[in-house]
């Protein structure tokens, strides 16, 4: 991970780190850690419980107590075992020398380099929690950090829901059609046959029909074949679907707008973050790069930074030329936070505005499927009974 401070303030402050409530050195001789070699580098964290953690560390920090009593009084506590044994493994790493941000890097999916990133900016800064500055409140970056998970984890599970509740209807459909097409209509072949109107029947009843006989006569293979789907989608999926999926998102006029206002809010307000937090623009602009969900969103930071670096490009010209994304609103509001000196202000305001459009939007997207899943149902249905 890149360095933003020199070693030796590192070490300074990984010493700081050792002093209790009371102001007295810890150091090396501080309660040994059990061992962590036992925990897998790849050990994973929800967004839950990575907020759980950093709060009670923003919260131990408000108390005065050490970064290591916070993470040894956390993960004696922590409600989740797994997580509760990555954050023991990180106590051991910080009483052992290593500053937070190290340790955490030890476990890059468990804690990405965005998280490592405003870890170590505050621990430099000094800034973690919130204070006051001439009257006002100057958040922390422990609290834009927590804000940021929360308000981001909020958006990304609306959405997930958003999309579940259409696919749950329509699953709920693909079933009746097929208990029609395997249970009910092979019973009563026979009968259409002997009244002389099976021919005349159109294509797609005779096609349910004739399947529907074939896998009442073969149902043996219908478990082979489940799998063989199975296989054969998470097979595409891998290939090329989500990659597919992931262009055609930000495209689809149907739903692009719910999925780009989705990508801007979480890389904007990340950047302002990461800049407020002491980052340089650059170094921010890789980091939120590496952190997006959406490759092309994250291309378009990598893109715009060489436009920035090469080309001396301001970053509102600089991402509207590497992405339509940035274009119009977006491109507008980045410059004037430019303009006015306050970009960070500026893109955490903006960030806050798309996430409630991103919630109305999404709201409106459940009102429009729904409706749509049960019309499209109903006309294969009444296709078939035709």
């Amino acid at each position: 991970m890149a360095k933003i401070f020199n070693e030796q303030t590192i070490n300074n402050l990984a010493t700081t780190e050792t002093r209790g409530a009371t102001g007295a050195t810890t150091g090396a001789v501080a309660k040994p850690a059990k061992t962590s070699n036992m925990v897998d580098a790849n050990a994973k964290m929800s967004v839950k419980n990575q907020i759980l953690l950093f709060e009670s560390i923003r919260d131990g920090k408000e108390a005065g107590i050490s970064i290591q009593e916070a993470l040894e009084k956390t993960a004696s506590n922590f409600p989740d075992k797994k997580a509760a044994r990555v954050i023991s493994a990180l106590y051991h790493y910080v009483i052992n020398g290593d500053p937070l941000h190290e340790a955490m890097s030890r476990f890059p999916i468990a804690f990405p380099n965005f998280l490592c990133s405003l870890v170590e900016a505050a621990q430099v800064s000094g800034k973690w929690t919130s204070k006051k500055v001439n009257g006002e409140i100057d958040p922390g970056i422990l609290d834009m950090l927590i804000s940021f998970l929360k308000r981001s984890d909020k958006a990304r599970t609306k959405l997930v829901m958003g999309m579940l509740y259409p696919a749950i209807l329509l699953l709920l459909i693909v079933v009746a059609i097929s208990i029609l097409a395997f249970a009910v209509l092979p019973s009563i072949k026979d009968m259409f046959v002997g009244l002389g109107i099976f021919d005349a029947m159109n294509p797609l009843s005779k096609g349910l029909f004739n399947f529907g006989e074939w896998v009442t006569n073969n149902y043996q293979f219908v478990p082979v074949a489940l799998i063989a789907l199975i296989v054969a989608v998470k097979l595409f999926w891998d290939v090329s679907g989500k990659k597919l999926w992931e262009y055609y998102q930000l495209r689809f006029k149907f739903i692009d707008k719910v999925f780009i206002n989705f990508a801007l809010a979480e890389s904007l307000l990340l950047l302002a973050i990461l800049y407020k937090g002491g980052l340089p623009m650059l170094q921010s602009i890789d980091i939120v790069a590496s952190a997006s969900r959406n490759p092309e969103i994250g291309g378009a930071f990598e893109l715009g930074r060489v436009y920035i670096e090469t080309e001396g490009e301001t970053l509102s010209d600089a991402l509207k030329r590497a992405h339509f994304a940035f274009e119009g609103d977006p491109h507008f509001r980045i410059g004037r936070g430019e303009q006015t000196g306050k970009l960070d202000v500026v893109l955490i305001n903006y960030s806050y505005q798309l996430f409630e459009r991103l919630d109305e939007q999404i709201d409106l997207l459940v009102k429009s499927l729904e409706p749509t899943v049960i019309v499209i149902g109903g006309v294969v249905i009444g296709l078939i009974a035709v």
